[in-house]
């Protein structure tokens, strides 16, 4: 009778065990990537729509028009300040930080930037901004809603809709 050494894995198993694991990759890699993007515009669509509330809250708690400014300072980014005019030469609802119009910050910044992979695909509203009043209304209206539609990388889209009176809801499309 033979005895079968069983110290290790022979040059076969090894290569069977690699061309698996190949597979495997080659199947899951793709779905990561996509599951990624798609994590990235969730969390995009969160923080806007987070930051559309503070803006319409801020303008209620102040009694003052608040404007969240779209694709400034810069692409893909926006500003959130009080569009009262306050300071030489500030304009009140213009939709323009210009004078000492103070800007609504979370945390440390003062803009707040699409991640990697995420774009403002279409901004349909006055100016690319939404201006609430005191009253939380949407002020400026360019159509009813006025909306806009974030990508990410893979193409998957999110509208984020602002209505008259100041709701703020979204949908796949």
């Amino acid at each position: 009778m033979m005895k079968l050494n069983r110290k290790g894995y022979s040059l076969i198993e090894m290569m069977l065990a690699v061309a698996i694991l190949g597979i495997l990759v080659m199947v899951a890699v793709p779905d990561l990537l996509v599951w990624s993007a798609n994590h990235r515009l969730r969390s995009n669509i969160s923080e806007l729509q987070g930051n559309l509330q503070v803006a319409r809250i801020t303008a209620i708690n102040r009694n003052a028009p608040v404007t969240l400014l779209l694709n400034s300072p810069a692409a893909n980014q926006y500003t959130i300040f009080v569009d009262d005019g306050q300071g030489l030469g500030g304009v009140a609802r213009d939709l323009i930080r210009n004078g000492t119009e103070e800007i609504i910050q979370r945390g440390s910044s003062t803009f707040f930037s699409l991640g990697d992979g995420v774009v403002f695909q279409t901004i349909n509203a006055a100016g690319n901004a939404f201006l609430f009043n005191g009253r939380g209304l949407r002020g400026r209206p360019v159509t009813d809603p006025s909306n806009v539609i974030i990508q990410n990388s893979e193409g998957r889209s999110y509208q984020i809709f602002v209505t008259m009176t100041g709701d703020i809801n979204g949908s796949y499309l």
